[in-house]
């Protein structure tokens, strides 16, 4: 496995050489990938206790979280997975992970771009793009997402972004200003633009 030399780097991606051009499971996080399973990774009941309901219409895909007191990261304190519903394997089809920044938002947009910088020459075949949107669980369009992604071709995606949350929809939710770091496989991206809601 190629792995770059900065300790940032190492804490929040790395890389490893494969046969799969433009492949999105060239990315890990936390050392796992699209396609692995999670059970490589943590056994089936601590699977099924963190397991969490969706808002989406469509319930073709479970959300697995496991946060701080799971103990279950090295570097973030929340990790969050997609798999189909159903599927023994639990094989993973999103990974995402955060950092909090609820007092001090404002290192989000440093942490941000250091990563920008450490992973941009893995985007070398992905188009990327910087954009400010609204997120989409705020009506009043008050809570920001300040996003840097990267899409291949397939329709495989990633990114980092700033989560900045409005007041009323941090006390509705129990979300926290964040930094989010996924990825997800080109049939999940698929499914969130074409199904989900």
């Amino acid at each position: 496995m190629k792995k770059l030399s900065t300790y940032l780097f190492l804490l929040l991606f790395s890389f490893q050489t494969s046969s799969w051009a433009d492949d999105i499971r060239d990315f890990e996080i936390e050392g796992m990938s699209i396609g692995d399973s999670l059970l490589d990774y943590f056994n089936e009941e601590k699977i099924r206790d963190n397991i969490f309901k969706t808002s989406y219409k469509s319930k073709k895909y479970t959300k697995i979280e496991f946060f701080d007191s799971a103990n279950t990261s090295k570097f973030y304190d929340g990790l969050q997975f997609y798999v189909k519903k159903n599927d023994k394997k639990y094989i993973v089809h999103t990974i995402s992970a955060m950092l909090g920044y609820e007092y001090n938002f404002e290192d989000c947009f440093k942490k941000q771009n250091e990563i920008i910088e450490e992973v941009s020459m893995l985007f070398k075949n992905a188009k990327t793009e910087r954009t400010i949107l609204t997120h989409t669980a705020d009506k009043s369009g008050k809570s920001k997402v300040h996003a840097y992604s990267f899409n291949y071709s397939s329709g495989a995606n990633g990114g980092v972004d700033c989560n900045d949350y409005s007041k009323k929809i941090k006390k509705k939710y129990g979300w926290i200003d964040n930094l989010r770091v996924y990825v997800m496989s080109s049939e999940f991206s698929k499914w969130l633009n074409n199904e989900a809601y």
